[in-house]
């Protein structure tokens, strides 16, 4: 679909590790508009539309309004493994309904162990698809609620993307040689800056180990409705052209106004003179811990408050190498 995926995702049953689940495997793909999308690269591929489905079934309390659970439906080109691609416009009820239930299912195994005993024996007692897709909905609606419940108190946020295409070398190269993490852990990949000189200038602090943290609005993570790095996030740093130059993990994130920046965080930044300045606009702070191997640091900020963070350097490669 090129361009007008904005994601896509491993969704259902198959995509929660040791649930029982029937032989189909279920791929969601985001797009901005669903009325506006094309989806003749599919269809060019070999999937068949399902032109009978045009919307997800909704929960039950508030919800959000029925465009909301619209989507498109498409099932695998003749002759291939069975294959359900559900299209759904990003930010939607669907979209977040799918991604949560998988979510909360992959942290809660004994919800999931009895999840799959209802499909089981659903599966024994009704012959009927349809019929079966009727009970098992109310059912998963449990799930569903139960989830919301759980997000809020988890802070839970759609993950971000998936490694961007011309970077995933290098990250293939990164996961085989350290075996830490997929994708599951990565964050993002960026330069520091909005000037070429700097960005260069900072990404070079952050591979000789001076640079270890970095500072950013938490408005601007809102506006944009990406959710603050965790500890544990893998992200690439690259600089101005794009040139993957090593993988930091995260350590911290705080969350503080700017005045409260302390000198020991400014001194790990490592930019400029290393000194803290005042100032009223709150600020996240992230820490990112060092490993084995090459060891340097990076931070960045996130927020209308600001964010630091202070990083070390998991792996160094060159493009070259990767």
């Amino acid at each position: 679909m090129g361009a007008d995926a904005l994601r896509i995702e491993h969704i259902g049953s198959t995509a929660v590790s040791g649930l029982a689940a029937k032989d189909v495997i279920d791929i969601q793909i985001s797009v901005a508009d669903l009325d506006a999308c094309s989806a003749r690269a599919l269809q060019s591929a070999g999937f068949r539309p399902a032109p009978e489905i045009t919307c997800d079934h909704a929960p039950p309390g508030p919800t959000a309004s029925a465009n909301d659970w619209r989507k498109m439906c498409f099932v695998e080109a003749a002759g291939e493994r069975r294959a359900n691609v559900h299209v759904r416009r990003a930010g939607s009820a669907n979209e977040r309904y799918a991604l949560l239930c998988r979510d909360y299912l992959r942290v809660h195994p004994l919800v999931a162990t009895a999840y799959a005993e209802l499909k089981r024996r659903l599966s024994a007692s009704l012959a009927d698809v349809d019929a079966y897709a009727d009970v098992k909905d109310p059912a998963v609606d449990l799930i569903y609620l139960a989830a919301e419940q759980w997000a809020s108190a988890a802070s839970w946020t759609l993950a971000p993307g998936p490694v961007p295409a011309h970077l995933s070398a290098f990250w293939g190269r990164f996961v085989e040689s350290t075996g830490r993490a997929g994708e599951d852990r990565f964050y993002e990949a960026f330069f520091f800056s909005d000037r070429e000189d700097v960005a260069n200038e900072l990404a070079e602090l952050v591979l000789r180990g001076v640079k270890r943290a970095t500072a950013a609005s938490v408005w601007s993570h809102d506006e944009e409705g990406k959710p603050l790095p965790r500890p544990g996030d893998l992200s690439i740093v690259t600089d101005w052209a794009g040139k993957a130059l090593c993988v930091i993990e995260t350590e911290s994130v705080e969350v503080v106004p700017f005045c409260k920046v302390t000198a020991e965080f400014a001194a790990f930044e490592g930019e400029g003179d290393g000194c803290s300045r005042s100032g009223a606009t709150p600020i996240a702070s992230t820490s990112l811990a060092s490993v084995p191997g090459p060891t340097a640091s990076s931070a960045r900020a996130c927020s209308s408050s600001a964010s630091a963070s202070r990083s070390s350097i998991d792996h160094e490669l060159t493009t070259e190498a990767a």
